[in-house]
């Protein structure tokens, strides 16, 4: 097998196309510059086009410099649409109105979110009804109503024209170094402020907004009628919300128990609508529609027919970018068998993206982008090479082996191309997904295989439907069994910690040992498997001389816990302020590589929160001194911990400005860190003329995640007096 670049071209524009987007988001340039650099390409191509590439005798046309030229140009073009969707807002942006209660009137515009306290959706804003006038403003918002509705019963649906009231606030950022960043996930979604809504009696729903008739008329009715035949022909429990969740999209649904359970065996992707589904979808309605496939025009009206049911099925089920990707993928590779051309699933693939990118260049970032893509790339790619020996497996035997190998490389091929992604995002492997995925996959196969009859019969034959919808609810509880057996295993899920750097070096090597193998190059192979293997031993080496912090802020809230690390203990200062904020320090010691907590001291924390910290030594509110051989940590008061080590080093930490004030001695430690909830002028001064009696040699001030931005800023001023001051 051999590779040629000339069959992939929407390949390669999607390369240049990802480039141009990373470049656009990732570089402190303006748009004017891509756009301005796209104009040149574009001039330079028509010069060599035209010009001198055209009269030159003898050589190929486009040449090396039209299409360099032509690159170019896709990457500037990405690049400024990138811009402008990551760092440009209207001028009639919301943004104006940060701060402010308000009334807005929009459009929702994704599938509503259940949880056990509300109902969380994303509205296009047109108007905004502020001092008693009412105003033209646009942009994205996302919402939350607090609601104590059943989980089945939603406010709002996509397309449905509301109004609500609320305050217009900035959506928060991460607490804490590699927690998740809801401002960063929301921006590139477009969505830059947030309000919450008291009450669903502050929402107006208007029913389907004007002018989407398609919507009205086609796509809801359908979608009452799939979630009332599931209401029928289901009993209330897990199963139904399992149907509910994989037809419908509504994964709000799904129990989180159960959802972890798929989650720790490695099958949650049965769980997003994906191209799976729609896959067999397709294959339903080709073997009703085989008989039209005989003649050309016939062949081209079942295209046409099955494009317009994946419209319908990619709105009812809220859009999601895994049913669109499958959706066009699908209609170019049914495009090209109707016109009688050879079609390159891999180029389709990238066709797809290409057109999504095209649309809104900020869904490269999305991680369900990501891990769709990569399952289906590497299905493409890996399965022929890890199913070729079953090939010559002969007789009943073989036939039966194969029944079973095959669906295993394909589940094998895609945790080798979503593993990886799912250990970025989630931090953990499945090793359980290994097996788990070949009985789920095919259980989840025959469900739908069963409940899309059920679906259609439910109109003519209910009796009939209902024998059907035995089957499907058959196979979905036994689904259910098989990954709660696997996932209560053990080993079923292990903690993994990467980067982004290991990712792409990941996927690289993988791509460079495929094109090594078929082009039957075994000196490149064996480099890459080399180069491979000293990445491996080096890269965490150093990655650990790089993470040298010493110190490590972990933010729980109003509370801040310090993770305090010398040459021979670690210790935790402070627990936050109830049990549920222990796991965010697990996390931040998972990530920073502490495997465990020598001493655990209390400074603001109740000492019941601080006594469950799994550590070797306490030191709690009626202790005022602790003695080890390698520190001894001091309470220099209320609210305060000074602390040395066998190193040399020393810390005095604060708990506010005014226990700082109030600590009675010369000389403070060589370090001081002042942990923060509220900082005001009065804070200001006291702090300012404490740092300049006592110069310490360096001084950090971590702000809790809840300070408001005006307190935040006076801290940055602050700052500014000094390079020992720091503000975290």
């Amino acid at each position: 097998m051999s590779f040629s670049p000339a069959q992939y071209p929407s390949l390669r524009l999607l390369l240049a196309a990802c480039s141009g987007i990373l470049a656009g988001v990732g570089l402190s340039v303006t748009i004017s510059f891509w756009l301005i650099s796209a104009g040149v390409s574009a001039l330079l191509i028509v010069v060599f086009s035209y010009g001198i590439e055209r009269r030159s005798v003898g050589k190929s046309f486009p040449g090396p410099v039209t299409i360099l030229c032509f690159l170019a140009l896709v990457v500037s073009a990405f690049a400024a649409w990138g811009t402008y969707r990551y760092n440009y807002v209207d001028s009639d942006s919301v943004l104006r109105y940060l701060d402010r209660e308000v009334l807005l009137h929009g459009t929702v515009s994704d599938r509503p979110g259940k949880s056990g306290s509300g109902e969380r959706f994303i509205i296009d804003v047109h108007e905004v009804f502020v001092d008693d006038a009412t105003v033209s403003a646009s942009g994205r918002v996302s919402v939350f109503v607090r609601s104590s509705m059943p989980e089945e019963d939603h406010l709002t649906q996509p397309g449905d024209s509301v109004w609500l009231k609320g305050t217009l606030k900035l959506i928060d950022e991460a607490a804490n170094a590699g927690d998740f960043d809801a401002r960063e996930y929301y921006r590139r979604l477009s969505v830059h402020s947030s309000v919450f809504v008291a009450g669903p009696w502050l929402v107006q729903n208007e029913g389907a907004g004007k002018g989407v008739p398609f919507d009205s008329y086609v796509v809801r009715p359908v979608r009452h009628f799939l979630e009332d035949a599931l209401d029928t022909l289901f009993p209330s429990g897990h199963e139904r919300d399992f149907f509910r969740g994989l037809l419908l999209g509504e994964r709000s649904m799904i129990d989180p128990e159960v959802y972890d359970q798929f989650r720790r065996t490695g099958t949650a992707h049965v769980l997003a609508i994906s191209g799976l589904h729609v896959g067999l979808l397709v294959l339903v309605v080709l073997l009703f529609l085989q008989r039209f496939r005989q003649s050309m025009s016939g062949k081209w009206l079942v295209v046409i027919v099955l494009a317009f049911l994946l419209l319908i099925y990619s709105q009812v089920t809220g859009n999601a970018p895994s049913v669109r990707r499958a959706s066009i993928m699908t209609g170019v590779l049914l495009g090209g068998y109707a016109a009688g051309r050879q079609v390159y699933p891999l180029n389709s693939l990238a066709f797809a993206d290409l057109l999504m990118l095209a649309f809104d260049p900020l869904e490269l970032y999305q991680a369900g982008f990501l891990m769709t893509n990569a399952a289906v790339a590497a299905i493409l790619l890996l399965y022929p090479l890890l199913s070729a020996p079953a090939l010559s497996w002969q007789g009943s035997v073989g036939r039966a082996c194969r029944a079973i190998w095959n669906p295993f490389c394909i589940s094998l091929s895609a945790m080798a191309g979503v593993s990886p992604l799912i250990a970025l995002y989630f931090g953990s492997f499945s090793v359980a997904g290994i097996v788990a995925n070949l009985p789920v996959v095919f259980l989840v196969t025959a469900m739908v295989f069963s409940l899309l009859p059920a679906l259609f019969l439910h109109l003519l034959n209910l009796p009939l439907a209902e024998l059907y919808a035995s089957s499907a609810w058959f196979f979905a509880h036994t689904a259910l069994s098989v990954t709660g057996f696997f996932s209560s295993l053990e080993w079923a899920a292990l903690p993994v910690r990467t980067d982004p750097l290991m990712v792409v070096i990941y996927y690289l090597s993988i791509v460079a040992l495929l094109y090594f193998f078929y082009e039957k190059k075994n000196a490149g192979l064996i480099i890459t498997l080399l180069s491979l293997a000293n990445f491996i031993c080096w890269y965490p080496l150093l990655h650990a001389m790089q993470a040298s912090e010493r110190l490590i802020p972990v933010r729980t809230g109003r509370y801040i816990a310090l993770l305090y690390a010398s040459q021979a203990s670690t210790v935790l200062i402070d627990a936050g302020s109830g049990p549920e904020d222990l796991p965010i320090i697990e996390r931040q010691m998972l990530r920073s590589g502490i495997a465990s907590i020598d001493v655990a001291l209390q400074l603001s924390s109740p000492d019941t929160l601080v006594a469950r910290v799994d550590a070797e030594t306490f030191m709690l509110s009626d202790r005022q001194k602790l003695v080890l051989p390698s520190m001894l940590v001091a309470r220099g008061g209320k609210d305060l911990l000074s602390i040395w080590s066998g190193d040399g080093s020393s810390l005095l930490v604060a708990a506010g400005v005014e226990a700082l004030i109030r600590r009675a001695g010369g000389q403070p430690e060589r370090s001081v860190v002042v942990l923060l909830r509220r900082f005001g002028i009065d804070e200001y001064r006291e702090l300012a003329a404490w740092l300049d009696r006592y110069e310490p040699t360096e001084c950090r001030i971590v702000c809790a995640s809840r300070m408001p931005q005006k307190q935040r800023a006076l801290v940055e001023h602050l700052a500014l007096r000094g390079s020992a001051v720091s503000v975290e």
